[in-house]
Protein backbone atom coordinates (compact mmCIF):
# COMPACT_ATOMS: atom_id res chain seq x y z
CA UNK A 1 0.00 0.00 0.00
CA UNK A 2 1.02 3.58 -0.58
CA UNK A 3 1.82 6.07 2.15
CA UNK A 4 -1.50 7.43 3.46
CA UNK A 5 -0.22 10.96 4.05
CA UNK A 6 1.14 11.16 0.49
CA UNK A 7 -2.09 9.76 -0.95
CA UNK A 8 -4.22 12.23 0.99
CA UNK A 9 -1.96 15.15 0.03
CA UNK A 10 -2.18 14.31 -3.66
CA UNK A 11 -5.96 13.86 -3.62
CA UNK A 12 -6.44 17.07 -1.63
CA UNK A 13 -4.18 18.78 -4.16
CA UNK A 14 -6.47 17.63 -6.96
CA UNK A 15 -9.36 19.34 -5.17
CA UNK A 16 -7.40 22.49 -4.27
CA UNK A 17 -8.90 25.82 -5.30
CA UNK A 18 -5.49 27.23 -6.17
CA UNK A 19 -4.92 26.67 -9.87
CA UNK A 20 -1.18 26.41 -9.36
CA UNK A 21 -1.38 23.75 -6.64
CA UNK A 22 -4.13 21.82 -8.45
CA UNK A 23 -2.14 21.83 -11.70
CA UNK A 24 0.94 20.45 -9.91
CA UNK A 25 -1.20 17.71 -8.33
CA UNK A 26 -2.78 16.90 -11.70
CA UNK A 27 0.66 16.50 -13.27
CA UNK A 28 1.77 14.20 -10.45
CA UNK A 29 -1.45 12.20 -10.76
CA UNK A 30 -1.11 11.83 -14.52
CA UNK A 31 2.40 10.49 -13.96
CA UNK A 32 0.98 7.91 -11.55
CA UNK A 33 -1.60 6.86 -14.13
CA UNK A 34 1.26 5.49 -16.23
CA UNK A 35 1.95 2.88 -13.53
CA UNK A 36 -1.26 0.95 -12.72
CA UNK A 37 0.26 -0.70 -9.61
CA UNK A 38 1.25 2.64 -8.05
CA UNK A 39 -2.03 4.27 -9.08
CA UNK A 40 -4.08 1.53 -7.44
CA UNK A 41 -1.92 1.54 -4.32
CA UNK A 42 -2.47 5.27 -3.91
CA UNK A 43 -6.20 5.27 -4.58
CA UNK A 44 -7.01 2.20 -2.52
CA UNK A 45 -4.90 3.40 0.41
CA UNK A 46 -6.86 6.65 0.46
CA UNK A 47 -10.17 4.87 -0.07
CA UNK A 48 -9.69 2.37 2.72
CA UNK A 49 -7.66 4.28 5.29
CA UNK A 50 -8.32 8.01 5.13
CA UNK A 51 -10.25 9.62 7.96
CA UNK A 52 -11.23 12.46 5.59
CA UNK A 53 -14.65 11.86 4.01
CA UNK A 54 -13.85 14.03 0.98
CA UNK A 55 -10.65 12.09 0.30
CA UNK A 56 -12.48 8.74 0.51
CA UNK A 57 -15.25 10.08 -1.72
CA UNK A 58 -12.88 11.45 -4.34
CA UNK A 59 -10.83 8.24 -4.23
CA UNK A 60 -13.92 6.15 -5.01
CA UNK A 61 -14.78 8.36 -7.97
CA UNK A 62 -11.19 8.31 -9.24
CA UNK A 63 -11.03 4.52 -9.01
CA UNK A 64 -14.23 4.23 -11.03
CA UNK A 65 -12.94 6.60 -13.70
CA UNK A 66 -9.28 5.58 -13.85
CA UNK A 67 -9.12 1.84 -13.22
CA UNK A 68 -10.14 0.71 -16.67
CA UNK A 69 -10.06 -2.84 -18.01
CA UNK A 70 -6.67 -2.08 -19.56
CA UNK A 71 -5.31 -0.86 -16.21
CA UNK A 72 -6.81 -3.80 -14.33
CA UNK A 73 -5.34 -6.37 -16.69
CA UNK A 74 -1.87 -4.89 -16.20
CA UNK A 75 -2.05 -5.45 -12.44
CA UNK A 76 -0.51 -8.47 -10.80
CA UNK A 77 -3.00 -11.19 -9.77
CA UNK A 78 -2.19 -10.38 -6.13
CA UNK A 79 -3.10 -6.70 -6.64
CA UNK A 80 -6.28 -7.64 -8.48
CA UNK A 81 -7.36 -9.82 -5.55
CA UNK A 82 -6.42 -7.09 -3.08
CA UNK A 83 -8.56 -4.59 -4.99
CA UNK A 84 -11.56 -6.91 -4.98
CA UNK A 85 -11.24 -7.53 -1.24
CA UNK A 86 -10.65 -3.85 -0.47
CA UNK A 87 -13.79 -2.84 -2.37
CA UNK A 88 -15.99 -5.33 -0.52
CA UNK A 89 -14.51 -4.33 2.82
CA UNK A 90 -14.78 -0.60 2.06
CA UNK A 91 -18.42 -0.74 0.99
CA UNK A 92 -19.25 -2.84 4.04
CA UNK A 93 -17.43 -0.62 6.55
CA UNK A 94 -18.00 2.88 5.13
CA UNK A 95 -19.99 4.95 7.68
CA UNK A 96 -20.97 7.79 5.31
CA UNK A 97 -23.92 6.90 3.08
CA UNK A 98 -22.84 9.15 0.18
CA UNK A 99 -19.34 7.65 0.13
CA UNK A 100 -20.72 4.12 0.55
CA UNK A 101 -22.90 4.69 -2.56
CA UNK A 102 -19.87 5.86 -4.54
CA UNK A 103 -17.87 2.83 -3.41
CA UNK A 104 -20.80 0.57 -4.30
CA UNK A 105 -20.98 2.15 -7.78
CA UNK A 106 -17.25 1.64 -8.17
CA UNK A 107 -17.53 -1.96 -6.99
CA UNK A 108 -20.25 -2.56 -9.55
CA UNK A 109 -18.12 -1.13 -12.34
CA UNK A 110 -15.12 -3.25 -11.38
CA UNK A 111 -17.32 -6.33 -10.94
CA UNK A 112 -18.85 -5.90 -14.40
CA UNK A 113 -15.39 -5.58 -15.86
CA UNK A 114 -13.87 -8.49 -13.92
CA UNK A 115 -16.71 -10.97 -14.06
CA UNK A 116 -16.89 -10.95 -17.86
CA UNK A 117 -13.66 -12.90 -18.11
CA UNK A 118 -12.64 -13.92 -14.60
CA UNK A 119 -14.23 -15.06 -11.41
CA UNK A 120 -14.95 -13.12 -8.25
CA UNK A 121 -16.24 -15.83 -5.93
CA UNK A 122 -16.71 -13.43 -3.00
CA UNK A 123 -19.06 -11.16 -4.95
CA UNK A 124 -22.23 -13.29 -4.95
CA UNK A 125 -22.15 -14.03 -1.19
CA UNK A 126 -21.45 -10.33 -0.60
CA UNK A 127 -24.42 -9.29 -2.75
CA UNK A 128 -26.66 -11.81 -1.03
CA UNK A 129 -25.63 -10.60 2.42
CA UNK A 130 -25.99 -6.96 1.36
CA UNK A 131 -29.50 -7.56 0.10
CA UNK A 132 -30.51 -8.70 3.58
CA UNK A 133 -28.94 -5.77 5.46
CA UNK A 134 -30.83 -2.50 6.13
Amino acid sequence: MADLAAAEALIRGLMNQSNEERKAAEEAFEGLCQDPEKLCALLFTALSSSQDVTVRSMSAVMVRKRVTRDHFEKLSPQTQEQIKQTLITAVTNEPEASVRHKIADTTGEIAAMVMEEKEWPEMLPFLFASSKSP
